[in-house]
């Protein structure tokens, strides 16, 4: 017993004093990158409106203006109805991945090859507890050291007799904050 609580109590130390794994206290997420291509980390911003339930995560929050960016959106319908989510193409996932500047731009990086995507505008069912994702790569281009808002969008419709309905969609919006460091 007193040798297993030494060396509990050593690891408690090491993890204190080396600062492994640290973590953003207002975000939760590691500094530190992915550990494989399709894991992106830990609770990085977490909303909920209108029954869809926003997870946003990223490789890292802190990174250099020539590093490639891994973001995931997440939404989850958290009612006991169908929801129906408006997507602008056949290639839409039905949330959409943003990082607005002023300066530069964050670059969508290519996976294999470039889809067609030829419908103009649809509706995806999105069935209680039913999860959808969007994971993009992006490339900072000319982009200067400061704060960025990551962006993501859902676009709430109605649906009348299977038909789109003709009112606008309800958009329902989360941010979450990185920062490009020199």
């Amino acid at each position: 017993m007193k040798k297993a609580m030494t060396v509990l109590l050593s690891c408690a130390m090491l993890f204190a004093f080396t600062g492994c794994g640290a973590k953003d206290a207002t975000t939760g997420q590691s500094d530190q990158p992915a550990a494989s291509q399709n894991e992106v980390p830990g609770l990085f911003h977490k909303a909920e409106s209108n029954g869809i339930e926003i997870v946003l995560k990223a490789s890292k929050i802190k990174q250099k203006p020539n590093e490639e960016l891994t973001v995931q959106a997440q939404i989850r319908n958290t009612t006991d109805k169908t929801l129906f989510v408006q997507t602008t193409n056949g290639c839409d996932p039905g949330v959409r991945i943003s990082i607005p500047t002023t300066s530069g731009q964050f670059v969508p990086v290519q996976d294999g090859e470039p889809q067609m995507c030829t419908e103009v505008m649809g509706v995806k069912e999105l069935k209680p507890n039913q999860t959808i994702m969007n994971t993009v790569k992006l490339q900072p281009q000319d982009i200067k050291p400061g704060t960025y808002d990551i962006v993501a969008t859902v676009n709430l419709t109605s649906m009348d007799h299977g038909m789109m309905n003709t009112e606008p969609p309800k958009v329902i919006e989360t941010k979450a904050q990185i920062t490009i460091v020199e």
